[in-house]
């Protein structure tokens, strides 16, 4: 035990010796190219991020009669991803606001059509239309042309 306690103060007296002869600077070259190297994956990184987040407005024509249909088309979009949608009740136009990297295009169309809504791109679902109060049933195959 007693020859393993003087080996280690031998080294620990050793490495103080070569510590005196010991150049630090390609070392710290070593942690200047890591820390930039590093600090520019973090700029890219963050800078693809904040591109993804960047929210899109488009708007397009769905069908619709009344102020029930209007909650009704509104609500249905009301998913992850949409800041915000309004849909125009005299020109059937909705406008949405929405992150394309959390939720796309073709999606909100579905979501509108699943509430039995026809949209430009998607007819609303048959069962979900049949469904919808008398003042709410608009002439289907009719869509508005946007403009």
């Amino acid at each position: 035990m007693n020859l393993i306690f003087f080996k280690a103060i031998a080294g620990l007296i050793n490495f103080g010796t070569l510590y005196k002869h010991y150049n630090p600077i390609p070392i710290f070259k070593a942690m200047k190219y890591f820390l930039l190297s590093f600090l520019l994956f973090l700029c890219i990184a963050f800078r693809a991020n904040a591109q993804s987040r960047a929210d899109t407005t488009i708007a397009f024509q769905v069908s619709g009669n009344c102020e029930m249909c209007k909650e009704t088309i509104e609500k249905s979009v009301d998913v992850k991803g949409v800041k915000s949608a309004v849909w125009d009740e005299k020109t059937h136009l909705f406008t949405v606001k929405f992150n394309p990297g959390k939720v796309s295009e073709d999606k909100l169309h579905e979501l509108i059509a699943e509430s039995g809504y026809d949209t430009e791109k998607k007819k609303g679902n048959d069962k979900a239309y049949a469904g919808l109060p008398d003042c709410c049933r608009y002439e289907r195959g009719r869509l508005p042309k946007s403009k």
